[in-house]
């Protein structure tokens, strides 16, 4: 794999340890609240281009790509590494804004594909159809590049935000992915940006995959006359839209962009729609660990490998007792 790409030696687990310190309120005994056994490594950025089989057109059709690996230990089968995570970003929101998400997965030994359109603007946006076209042609490419790290049937996870989450669940849906879990949070159907495009939830009963969503109790509040993730439109929607098995957490005092990393000052992006959502009185690191948490537990559950009702039960009462989230299941 190091002759495909340059990889970056990156901190490994010290920016996790030093994120769980200042989120107390919601850690515990629980054994996914915090980082996995392996350190990381992140590759260099890729232009990975695209058929306009996708739907894309002329520049439009290419993504920037990173792959956020597990270092396995000596003596380690390097088949341990059995799943690929794509993780979907916001509308014109970095990839880096998601970083210690990837990280966290790497940690646990979930290779994990970071991704953003090569090129989209406010207002030549692309399609949310055709990003979900894109999501199997970021598998192949990490495929690739984890060479014989993986087997060859590795069980693909889809992990999205806002657009990044409809995207994914689209894709799932559509039969373009089927994955083993799939994670929304705070996912969004549509929002003023995005009118026209088509509705992912009256298919959301074709998704058999377990699904995850976590959302902000301050998505649809409105803000310079317009909401991030509007009623009817956000994770409350797609919970009801969806089939069993599903959990849902509700983040109190949360705004819709508090999934976020803080990002690199040249995301200026970033920085606008960080303006333009509502936010609450919750710490983001607290809304992260939340969200990290649930959504490692949620992977490991799917892979038979943990007892979800810890969480949805024991965990989630400690989220509610610290006024921290709510939880639904089905």
């Amino acid at each position: 794999m190091g002759s495909r790409l340059l990889w970056g030696r990156a901190l490994g687990n010290v920016l996790s340890l030093l994120l769980m310190s200042v989120c107390s309120a919601v850690t515990s005994d629980f054994e996914f609240d915090g980082p996995g056994p392996y350190s990381w490594e992140r590759s260099s950025d890729v232009q990975l281009q695209v058929p306009d089989s996708t739907g894309c057109k002329d520049s439009q059709c290419s993504a920037i790509v990173s792959l956020t690996v597990p270092m396995l230990p000596a003596g380690k089968d390097s088949k341990e590494v059995v799943a690929v995570a794509v993780l979907s970003p916001g509308f014109l929101v970095a990839k880096e804004s998601y970083n210690s998400y990837a990280e966290r997965f790497a940690s646990w030994g979930i290779a994990t594909v970071q991704w953003q359109p090569g090129s989209e603007t406010m207002f030549d946006a692309m399609t949310h159809e055709t990003l979900a076209h894109f999501l199997p042609w970021l598998i192949a490419f990490a495929k690739d590049q984890l060479g014989d790290r993986i087997p060859d049937l590795p069980e693909i996870l889809l992990v999205g935000h806002s657009r990044g989450a409809k995207i994914s669940f689209l894709a799932a849906a559509s039969g373009l992915v089927l994955p083993e879990a799939i994670m929304g949070l705070d996912p969004v159907d549509k929002s003023s940006f995005d009118k026209e495009d088509v509705s992912v939830l009256p298919l959301m009963g074709h998704i058999s995959a377990p699904t995850l969503i976590v959302g902000s109790e301050l998505g649809n509040v409105s803000m310079m006359g317009q909401s991030c993730a509007p009623t009817g439109s956000n994770y409350a929607s797609f919970f009801e839209s969806s089939r069993s098995p599903t959990w849902s957490l509700e983040i109190f005092e949360a705004g819709h962009m508090q999934f976020l990393d803080p990002c690199c000052a040249s995301c200026i992006s970033c920085l606008v729609m960080k303006k333009m959502c509502a936010a609450g009185s919750q710490s983001d690191s607290v809304v992260q660990e939340v969200a990290k948490t649930a959504a490692v537990a949620w992977i490991h559950y799917a892979r038979g490998a943990a007892n979800i009702s810890r969480y949805e039960q024991d965990w989630a009462r400690e989220l509610k007792l610290t006024h921290t989230a709510s939880s639904k299941v089905k």
